[in-house]
């Protein structure tokens, strides 16, 4: 690509830009209005969310909602005292909320590999965590790996991504099959979230409104 020249462009124009298109620069503008910690919530949700994006876990529109829950859910922590110390700790609690989507993202990804496997599929590669990879094994036709940061994961299977001409690929499989692969991810999720409630109430019982 050419560089830049401002010289041969002359002049430039700018436009009001339209936030409700652009909710994370309405976001910004909100956190830099109330200032205090609000920024410091906005950059580490952001951060990770866009972690995850560059992972294709998410959609580009779910950064966003992502930034604007985080914002929501951790509203009383705004008002305190602007000191390292804060900042810190709270940059520290976003990120660990946001985990908490990546761990949806490996139970997901978790329920495609399962039900690829089960229809004959040929999983190249399943992974958990992005960046490089620290651990990494290949079984007899799947390659297993853990990255540097645990957010979000991944299966990669044959055919997936292009149409390829063998009978353990995604594409040749009938549509049944491959739809059976995709819905399995979010019926993970379901699943998970049954046996953590499970768990729960197993473990600190639960009480009846007295009426």
């Amino acid at each position: 690509a050419e560089r830049l020249n401002f010289y041969e462009i002359g002049a430039l124009t700018f436009e009001k830009p339209d936030l409700e298109t652009f909710k994370c620069l309405k976001l910004a503008y909100k956190v830099g209005r109330e200032g205090g910690l609000a920024p410091c919530i906005l950059n580490g949700a952001n951060e990770e969310a866009v972690a995850l994006l560059l992972e294709e876990k998410i959609k580009f529109l779910q950064v966003a909602e992502i930034i604007e829950e985080a914002l929501e859910y951790f509203k009383e922590e705004k008002s305190k005292e602007v000191t390292l110390e804060n900042v810190i700790e709270l940059d520290k609690k976003v990120r660990e909320y946001i985990l908490g989507f990546s761990l949806l993202i490996i139970v997901h990804e978790l329920g495609h590999f399962v039900m690829a496997k089960v229809n004959g599929i040929k999983v190249e590669e399943f992974a958990i965590g992005m960046g490089p990879k620290i651990l990494s094994t290949q079984g007899k036709e799947t390659k297993y790996s853990i990255g540097l940061f645990p957010i979000g994961g991944y299966v990669k299977m044959m055919g997936e991504e292009e149409e390829v001409q063998d009978e353990r690929s995604f594409s040749s499989k009938s549509p049944l099959r491959r739809i059976s692969v995709i819905i399995a991810g979010a019926t993970m999720n379901f699943l998970f979230a049954i046996i953590i409630f499970t768990v729960f109430l197993n473990k600190f019982g639960y009480s009846l409104p007295k009426v």
